[in-house]
């Protein structure tokens, strides 16, 4: 059909429905205002029980009677030709489906609340805790590890450096550049760890800027305070406040000077509560030298420690964390378009985890030092982050719906089992079937190739670019797949004679199947932006 009319298919189809739809929403936001009302005081009266039941009940009965007249509407709008339905109305049948399966939802947790408040046996048990032993978790990471190792050596090497000292005592005078028994060495260790050593020399830079402004500037302020008078001392602590609510405004509102902000408010606050009044040498210059010398050796300890014991690159994490939200993707496809699979296992919520620690690893990487290698393609990465990012939304979306009852474990929907087995074939590319000859997985395998671009970090292009899976389109296959799938599948399932509307439109085989098929549509249109994307990248100077 052309884009118009495809358009007017669904908007006719729509409108005969409009009536049935809104008497359904009505009564969807009727039910969900008397369970708020009827369990605001944190309880259910048999009253408001019988209330909610009746409810249920008239939303179960107008799902029913959507059901039925979207079915009649639907055969007389498309002819009863299955083509149609399945591509001509697909915009109409997903929006359905996807209003009845919220109302399933609230019929759900309405009748749920109807029974837990009679019988709070009943309830589900909590979620158990790890208890103590939840303390040792992840103590075997690496990452963890090396960062406890780091922060361990660096602080006891500051204490042993401050305890003995740095110098010499002759008969005549002590010469030593660190007195011994100097605490400020050993805690101001603690405030110059970094989790990640690949943006550490940066953090670094920042720290020490934090604490020569926390030590210096700070103490020119206290200054100003020559006398125990009433006066000064008010300026004293309006200056101290002042200070501090500038640095750590700075912290929680600037990401690239946050550790500056909250270093020159940590040193700069006990360097001015440390003035004296009245003392002759307000400023310091002494005591302001010795600070400085202190941090400059903590900082240096530190970033050797950060040196000795470094974890991986900021940017390798990255790559790895991306690289497995995408494996996780590709195996939960892989796994949904096999006819020999029968359960649905749910992946896209570790894969949401996945992704997000990739974009956290991103931000890490866009401050490590590159050194010898190429720069860090940060706005690509974040590009690519936010394409799987509406990856990883239709996964969970096709995980539900081809679920039978929307739930990890359960076995797939009769329908999508048999359009999957029937449709399996011999040909070279197919819509089911295993990674060798499923489109769809084809594309899967070919975009993956394309990610090792960040970790490509020489001059030299980048092989992917020219790799044949890699940038291969799969238009014409694609098309011919899908066109034989409609002409040979299709018509074995719908425009039936025999056909029956469902009890509701969330059961309605065609509708359902439509939420599938826009799905991987939509999955595969993802693919090849970001396929584009990295392309793309090759031209940029």
């Amino acid at each position: 059909a052309s884009a118009h009319e495809y358009r007017h298919l669904n908007v006719n189809l729509m409108q005969k429905v409009k009536p049935q739809t809104n008497a359904l929403l009505d009564e969807m936001e009727n039910l969900l205002l008397k369970l708020v009302q009827a369990i605001s005081d944190g309880q259910l009266s048999p009253e408001e029980g019988a209330d909610v039941a009746s409810s249920v009940a008239h939303l179960r009965a107008l799902e029913k009677q959507l059901s039925w007249e979207f079915y009649e509407s639907r055969r007389t709008i498309t002819l009863n030709d299955s083509t149609k339905m399945y591509e001509d109305v697909r915009v109409a049948q997903v929006l359905q489906w996807s209003i009845s399966r919220i109302a399933g939802e609230i019929a759900e947790v309405a009748e749920g609340v109807c029974k837990f408040s009679t019988d709070t046996n009943a309830l589900p048990p909590s979620p158990e805790s790890g208890g103590m032993c939840a303390i040792f978790e992840g103590l075997h990471d690496k990452d963890h590890l090396l960062y406890a190792w780091r922060g361990i050596s660096s602080f006891f090497l500051c204490f042993l450096i401050g305890y003995h000292g740095f110098g010499y005592k002759d008969d005549d005078q002590e010469r030593y550049l660190i007195s011994p028994w100097s605490s400020a060495i050993a805690a101001t260790a603690p405030l110059l760890m970094s989790m990640y050593s690949g943006s550490a020399l940066v953090n670094d830079l920042n720290r020490i800027q934090g604490l020569m402004l926390g030590n210096v500037l700070a103490r020119l302020l206290g200054g100003f305070v020559d006398s125990c008078d009433w006066a000064d001392l008010l300026f004293h602590s309006l200056t101290t406040f002042l200070w501090t609510f500038g640095g750590l405004f700075v912290y929680f509102h600037s990401r690239t000077f946050s550790t500056v902000g909250v270093l020159a408010a940590a040193f700069g606050a006990s360097t001015l509560l440390g003035v004296s009044c009245g003392h002759p040498d307000a400023i310091g210059k002494r005591s302001t030298f010795d600070g400085l010398m202190m941090n400059c050796v903590a900082f240096m300890i530190t970033m050797l420690m950060d040196s000795f014991f470094h974890s991986n690159r900021a940017s390798d994490l990255a790559y790895r964390k991306l690289d497995a939200c995408y494996n996780e993707i590709y195996q939960s496809y892989k796994s949904l378009l096999d006819p020999q699979e029968k359960k649905v296992i749910f992946r896209s919520a570790q894969a949401r985890k996945l992704l997000f620690e990739a974009k956290q690893m991103n931000e890490e990487a866009a401050l490590e030092p590159r050194f010898w290698r190429i720069r860090w393609h940060y706005d690509l990465f974040l590009s690519v982050c936010n394409e799987m990012e509406n990856v990883v939304i239709t996964l969970a979306t096709l995980e539900s719906a081809i679920a039978e009852n929307g739930r990890s474990g359960d076995e797939k929907f009769p329908t999508f089992v048999q359009l999957a087995e029937g449709s399996t074939s011999n040909n070279t590319y197919c819509m089911f079937g295993d990674e060798k000859s499923v489109i769809l997985l084809l594309k899967f395998a070919g975009v993956r190739k394309l990610l090792k671009v960040f970790v490509h970090e020489t001059v030299q292009q980048f092989a992917g670019f020219s790799d044949e899976d890699s940038t291969h389109q799969f238009f014409q296959e694609q098309q011919r797949v899908e066109e034989e799938f409609m002409r040979d599948t299709v018509p074995k399932f719908f425009g039936l004679d025999d056909d029956q509307p469902e009890l509701c439109m969330s059961h309605d085989e065609m509708a359902h199947l439509s939420v599938v098929f826009a799905g991987l549509k939509r999955t595969t249109a993802l693919l090849r932006s970001v396929q584009h994307m990295i392309l793309a990248s090759h031209w940029e100077a």
